[in-house]
């Protein structure tokens, strides 16, 4: 009988998801995000000159030898240190960097510009910003789209698709030119067993 109920429940839950669509809808967009994934991808790339410069003195700090009267700034603060705490020092600015560019350019992969519904309504297309402007697009299966976060709940709608690593942010300031079938595909919250 239990076996019965989560067969009924789970092909319930299925019928409820699709939306019968008899042309591509747009469901979002927000074209204002562009300057601020431009903004992010500079960030990302100004961030390789800098710990790298920073890299190459700390390291030639540890490599030189200064008298104990000029030891001022980073080349003294690296000298006055151990071995093992110079090579912490020295390589921790390129992982520094790495980590601070990778940051700046997953902001922008996470930021939605639209969401379209597909014929049918079994299929998204949604389209998210990328480096420098350009623009990347998913088409995802609608059972494989969870909300973390409703439009309703929080000032920016959050979601998760499933095999991402990261969840993706729709911003409020957007348009939403079909609120309730909008809902309906990307507002529910599913569970899903790996």
């Amino acid at each position: 009988m239990l076996v019965r109920f989560n067969y009924l429940r789970s092909s319930f839950r299925k019928f409820c998801n699709v939306i019968p669509v008899q042309e591509d809808t747009l469901l979002y967009f927000n074209d204002t995000g562009r300057r601020s994934a431009l903004l992010f991808s500079l960030l990302g790339i100004a961030q390789i000159p800098v710990w790298t410069s920073m890299f190459v003195l700390a390291k030639a700090a540890k490599d030189e030898v200064v008298p104990e009267s000029k030891q001022r700034g980073l080349i003294g603060f690296v000298a006055r240190r151990s071995l093992l705490v110079q090579y912490i020092i020295v390589y921790s600015f390129p992982i520094i960097g790495i980590i601070f560019c990778g940051a700046a350019f997953a902001k922008c992969l996470r930021s939605v510009k639209r969401i379209t519904l597909l014929k049918g309504g079994k299929m998204l297309n949604i389209d998210t910003y990328a480096a420098f402007n350009t623009q990347r697009t998913l088409k995802v299966n609608v059972e494989n789209v969870s909300a973390k976060f409703p439009r309703y709940t929080v000032p920016n709608c959050v979601f998760t698709i499933k095999g991402k690593p990261f969840s993706f942010i729709v911003d409020s300031a957007g348009v939403f030119t079909d609120t309730h079938v909008f809902d309906k595909v990307l507002g529910t919250r599913k569970h899903w067993h790996i």
